[in-house]
C-alpha cells in the first residue's frame, strides 16, 4: 500500500539583494551625509516599509538600471526643508534663500549698518530714555529684511504666500516702531509697555507666516548660528576676566582680582560646556518646538551677556568704584548664571533628558542662587563646575537608557 506524505506549505519571508554605502546627498543648495542601499522593490517588503508619498521603482527603471531613489524622512527634511519659525533677523532667511549674489551681500551690509546704528544708540538711551536712535537703526535692519523676503517670494513661487506674509508683517510692525518716534523720550512705565508690545508683534510674525507654508531652512545651519552667537555672548565674560587681571597687575596688587578672573574663566567654560553637550539642539522640527527653541534663546543670550556684566560690576566693587556690597556684587553674577541654566533647560534639556536627569539644570540653578551666601563668587564657580560634571553624567545615563543613581 502506497504511503502518501502531506506537507504544509509555508510562505517564505521576503528577501532582497542589497549593497550599502555612505554618500553625501546634494540638492536644493544643501548637503547631508547619509547611507544608501542599492536593492529592488522587494527590499521594502523585507522591512515592511510603507511609502509616505511618491512611488517605488517602475519596471522600466529596473530594466534600464536607471538612477532612481526613494529617500527617507530625514533626508527629505534636511535637503528639502521642514517646518520652521523665523529664528533671527537674517539667519533663517539666509539659511533658506541666500543666493550669495551681489544684491544679497549689499542688503546684508545694510542690515549690519542698522545694527551699528542700534549699538550707537545704546548710550543715549540710558542717558535720556529716548529710543530714537535705536528705532532708526532697528527699522533700517528690518525694512532691509522686508526686501529680502520679497526677493524670496519672487524666487520661490511655491512659498510665495509665506514670504509675502513675512514681508507684510515685518513692514507693519515697523510702522508701529516709527509711530513711537514722536513720543521720545517716554515715561519709564510707558516705555516698558511700548517695548513689550513691539516685541510681541515681532515674534508673532513668524508664527503667522509659517502657517501659510514652511520655509526650507536648514536645521544644522540654524543650530550652528545660535551656537556661534552663544560663544560670542560668553566672550563678554572673558573680557571681564581680562579687566580683572589687568587691575591685578597694576601698581597695587590685590589677590581678589585674581579670584574674579579665575571665577570668570571657570563659569564661562562651564556655560560653554553645558550648551555644547552631546545631545543635539532642536531635536524636532515642528513649528511649536522650533519657535520655543528659537525664542527661548532670548533669555539665554541675555543671561550669558549679563554674567559678563556682573563680573564687570565685581571688578568695580573690589576696586572701590561701586557702592554695592560684595554679596550684592556676587549676585550680579549668580542670578544671570541661574537664568542661563533655566533657559538652557527650557530650550533643550526638558526635551532630551528623561527620569531624574531631566531636572539637573533646574536643581543646579537653585544651588547657584544659594552659593553666594556660603562662600561668595568662588562658590558660584564651584557649583557651575559641578553642574558640568552632573550634566555630563546625565548625558551618559540618558544614552544608556539607565536610571539616575
Amino acid at each position: 500500500m502506497a504511503r502518501r506524505s502531506c506537507r504544509k506549505s509555508v510562505a517564505s519571508p521576503p528577501v532582497a539583494p542589497q549593497d550599502r554605502a555612505s554618500v553625501t546627498v546634494v540638492g536644493n543648495g544643501r548637503n547631508w551625509l547619509t547611507s544608501v542601499t542599492g536593492s529592488t522593490n522587494s527590499w521594502f517588503d523585507t522591512g515592511n516599509w510603507k511609502i509616505a508619498s511618491g512611488r517605488i521603482f517602475a519596471r522600466e527603471e529596473k530594466l534600464a538600471g536607471a538612477a532612481a531613489c526613494v529617500i527617507g524622512e530625514t533626508v527629505r527634511s534636511e535637503i528639502f526643508g521642514g517646518t520652521a519659525g523665523q529664528t533671527g533677523l537674517v539667519a533663517q532667511l539666509a539659511s533658506a534663500y541666500d543666493h550669495d549674489d551681489a544684491h544679497f551681500r549689499v542688503l546684508t551690509m545694510v542690515v549690519m549698518a542698522g545694527s551699528l546704528t542700534v549699538a550707537a544708540g545704546i548710550a543715549p538711551f540710558f542717558a535720556t530714555k529716548s529710543l530714537l536712535m535705536l528705532i532708526i537703526g532697528y527699522v533700517m535692519m528690518r525694512l532691509t529684511v522686508v526686501v529680502l523676503w520679497l526677493r524670496a517670494a519672487q524666487g520661490d513661487p511655491t512659498r510665495c504666500k509665506t514670504a509675502r506674509t513675512y514681508a507684510l508683517g515685518i513692514a507693519l510692525v515697523q510702522l508701529y516702531w516709527i509711530g513711537l518716534m514722536p513720543f521720545q523720550p517716554m515715561p519709564v512705565g510707558w516705555l516698558i509697555g511700548a517695548l513689550l508690545l513691539g516685541w510681541v508683534l515681532e515674534l508673532a510674525v513668524p508664527a503667522v507666516a509659517e502657517r501659510n507654508g514652511t520655509t526650507p531652512w536648514h536645521r544644522h545651519h540654524i543650530m550652528e548660528r545660535y551656537g556661534l552667537l552663544t560663544i560670542i555672548v560668553l566672550g563678554e565674560t572673558l573680557l571681564a576676566a581680562t579687566a580683572a587681571l589687568t587691575r591685578a597687575a597694576g601698581d597695587h596688587f590685590d589677590i581678589r582680582f585674581v579670584h574674579i578672573a579665575l571665577s570668570a574663566l571657570v563659569i564661562t567654560l562651564s556655560m560653554w560646556w553645558l550648551y555644547f553637550s552631546s545631545e543635539e539642539h532642536l531635536s524636532k522640527v515642528s513649528l511649536s518646538h522650533t519657535l520655543t527653541w528659537a525664542y527661548g534663546h532670548a533669555p539665554l543670550f541675555a543671561a550669558g551677556a549679563a554674567v559678563g556684566a556682573g563680573f564687570a560690576v565685581m571688578v568695580d566693587v573690589v576696586g572701590g568704584h561701586a557702592t554695592l556690597t560684595l554679596l550684592a556684587g556676587d549676585y550680579t553674577v549668580a542670578v544671570p548664571a541661574a537664568i542661563y541654566l533655566l533657559a538652557l533647560w527650557f530650550v533643550r534639556d526638558r526635551f532630551v533628558l528623561a527620569g531624574t536627569w531631566h531636572w539637573v539644570l533646574p536643581v543646579f540653578a537653585m544651588v547657584v542662587l544659594l552659593a553666594p551666601l556660603v562662600f561668595g563668587l568662588e562658590a558660584v564657580a564651584a557649583v557651575m563646575a559641578l553642574c558640568v560634571v552632573a550634566r555630563t553624567r546625565a548625558s551618559r545615563g540618558n544614552a544608556l537608557g539607565g536610571p539616575a543613581h
